[in-house]
């Protein structure tokens, strides 16, 4: 689990593909990028409200999402923080979620 704040980077390391790779313009490269304010923010709160809104049980919302129902129970009571890409798939998920409801 990735436990970064939103101005804090996140670094990804792109490892060797090989001399006679079409990726080997890719090798050994690090790449840095700050995750989006409205994804590093959705609390414990949040991510059970936005469950709801969706109508949806714990496991349907971890089966979108890809990972256990104890993962999102774990969301939703402040145990564990969504990692990254979870945190942009809810974010994703809350936008669409409220587009419904104003429209």
């Amino acid at each position: 689990m990735c436990e970064t704040g939103p101005d804090e980077p996140i670094w990804v390391i792109i490892l060797g593909f090989g001399e006679n790779s079409p990726q080997k313009d890719l090798t050994n490269r690090v790449v840095s990028f700050t995750m989006p304010d409205e994804v590093m923010k959705m609390t414990p709160t949040e991510v059970k409200d936005l469950r709801k809104s969706l109508n949806m049980t714990q496991q349907e919302l971890a089966n979108v999402i890809g990972v256990d129902r104890v993962t999102v129970a774990n969301w939703e009571t402040g145990r564990k923080r969504p990692s990254p890409l979870a945190q942009r798939q809810l974010a994703r998920l809350n936008r669409k979620a409220t587009v419904n409801r104003s429209g």
